[in-house]
């Protein structure tokens, strides 16, 4: 009894010898506040365990070799003023993250006439009073991202004239004071994103030197003519709010070379919404709500590269919308309703080198004027769309021996289960005359009937010009060369009725133009429909 007592008694005070270590230990951690040298060479100096009434009773002589100060596991609460006024130090990074500070005063950071980069992101801070970054106008770095400040003041930046980044993403911000960044003067990178900001009014006032504004996840409603109109901003990022439409002059920067308004509800862009971006390479627009574009849309936007209008509502890809762009190089619009491209798929973009209408509803593409018009492509996807195979296999054929990554088909899919198992013209309509017309059908939506009865009408009119022509200098055709201009308009007539004639004959199979008119109007049946 007496030895299971003895061992009992051992086991109880080894255990409670490891609770006494483990105490101290954490005592240590906790209430032990010191600051040290990093490794040999180093000019960081680590602080651990500080709190706002010990930071200047530690007993650490800051010098000019502490370029960075980090504070670790500190509770610094609410920074008084002259908080960092150390005599001899020589910081020029201070790293204060995750320091539970709470609060700024008025010259919290007097003293430190030397930093370049301060560090206050993940803390608690709610405003930013005016005054509060006095006395440090050296610094170029500033981080408050992950706080709570929820309204931008008047001058609270007043001071850092020399500032060229600033974070303050992932706050809580409603609103933005008109002066709050009047006077960052060098400021050139602007973090607002993900906070509840929902209006921009005067908010980019006095930022001379900006080029990169990134205010995604916000809650912007509306951009108003002017209000991105610096003559410097090169990058704007304005994706995941709650815009509508953009308005004629809402972003009318003469550097702009990038714009993201992606992910918002935007179902009408106004023409002249990209005024005087002349510059503009890219834009993305995907995830938004477009049923149709402007024919001037991108007018005057000749240095536009890469639009993306990926998971919109738009039913047809008019053409037209890209025609004074001729450096587009990706042209990405899967993820729509597209039916079919407007003029037969003519694309005049020589520059295209990659076009997206997968996860659509195509139905008929005509392949070889896409080639003819965009001779540059190198990368096609027309995956999930409704395509006839006859139709995808020609084109595999046509494209079989050009430098191209065709895809028509997922990456698991197979052919023939994912491609419209449509029969060819031919097949259905052994008759040589009754498979011409009906190829017609499918390629009316390019080539409208009705464009020949202008034509005809032209020809009419240009020998009617010629009678008048002849009728009213007939009488001087021996004395001047009239003669000859009178059988030169005659022949351009009779040669421009010659070839529509022809044409139209082989076309429409000797139809009266009048009846082939009739049928486009009334659908063919149905069949336009479906382009």
């Amino acid at each position: 009894m007496t030895n299971v007592t003895y061992l009992l008694f051992q086991e109880v005070t080894i255990i409670c010898f490891l609770i006494g270590i483990s105490h101290c230990a954490f005592s240590y951690q906790k209430g032990q506040p010191r600051c040290y040298y990093g490794d040999r060479g180093s000019l960081t100096a680590t602080c651990e365990n500080i709190t706002g009434s010990s930071f200047r009773t530690i007993g650490y002589r800051f010098d000019n070799l502490d370029e960075t100060v980090r504070c670790h596991h500190c509770s610094l609460g609410a920074l008084p003023a002259s908080f960092f006024d150390i005599s001899g130090n020589h910081i020029l990074y201070l790293d204060l993250e995750s320091s539970e500070i709470t609060s700024l005063t008025t010259s919290s950071f007097v003293g430190l006439v030397y930093m370049e980069k301060l560090n206050l992101a993940k803390n608690s801070i709610k405003n930013v009073p005016a005054g509060t970054f006095r006395g440090i106008k050296k610094l170029l770095w500033l981080n408050m991202g992950f706080n709570e400040i929820s309204v931008l003041l008047r001058d609270g930046f007043a001071e850092l004239g020399n500032l060229t980044t600033l974070y303050l993403n992932d706050n809580a911000i409603k609103s933005v004071d008109g002066d709050a960044f009047n006077k960052l003067f060098a400021l050139k990178e602007l973090y607002l994103q993900n906070n509840f900001i929902t209006s921009l009014e005067n908010v980019f006032y006095g930022l001379h030197a900006i080029e990169i504004i990134d205010m995604h996840n916000n809650s912007l409603l509306l951009l108003n003519p002017s209000e991105i109109n610096s003559t410097t901003v090169l990058y704007v990022n304005l994706s995941q709010n709650k815009l509508r439409s953009l308005e004629s002059g809402a972003v009318s920067a003469p550097q702009l070379r990038a714009l993201n308004v992606s992910y918002n509800e935007i179902d009408d862009i106004k023409e002249g919404a990209f005024k005087g971006c002349k510059l503009l390479e890219i834009i993305e627009l995907e995830r938004n709500k477009l049923k149709q574009l402007n024919q001037y849309t991108f007018a005057r936007l000749h240095k536009l590269r890469d639009i993306n209008l990926a998971y919109n509502n738009l039913t047809v890809l008019q053409t037209s919308v890209f025609t004074h762009i001729p450096e587009l190089r990706y042209l990405n619009v899967s993820h729509n309703q597209i039916e079919g491209l407007q003029r037969g798929g003519v694309l005049p973009l020589r520059s295209l080198h990659s076009l997206d209408i997968s996860y659509n509803n195509l139905k008929y593409l005509d392949y070889k004027q896409l080639f003819d018009h965009a001779p540059g492509l190198v990368l096609i996807h027309l995956e999930n769309n409704s395509l006839p195979c006859y139709v995808v296999e020609e084109m595999l054929e046509f494209y079989k021996d050009d430098h191209m990554e065709f895809s028509v088909d997922d990456k698991y899919g197979n052919l023939n289960e994912t491609c419209n198992r449509t029969a060819r013209p031919d097949e259905l309509y052994p008759d040589e005359e009754s498979a011409k017309y009906e190829a017609v059908t499918i390629d009316s939506k390019s080539s409208s009937p009705n464009e020949y009865i202008i034509y005809s009408l032209i020809f009419i009119l240009i020998g009617l010009v010629a009678v008048l022509f002849y009728l009213q200098y007939k009488t001087y055709m021996q004395l001047k060369y009239y003669s000859l201009i009178f059988i030169l308009i005659g022949l351009v007539a009779v040669l421009f009725y010659l070839q529509y004639k022809t044409y139209m004959q082989l076309k429409y199979g000797h139809q009266d133009v009048a009846e082939v008119g009739l049928m486009s109007s009334r659908g063919l049946e149905g069949r336009d429909a479906d382009y």
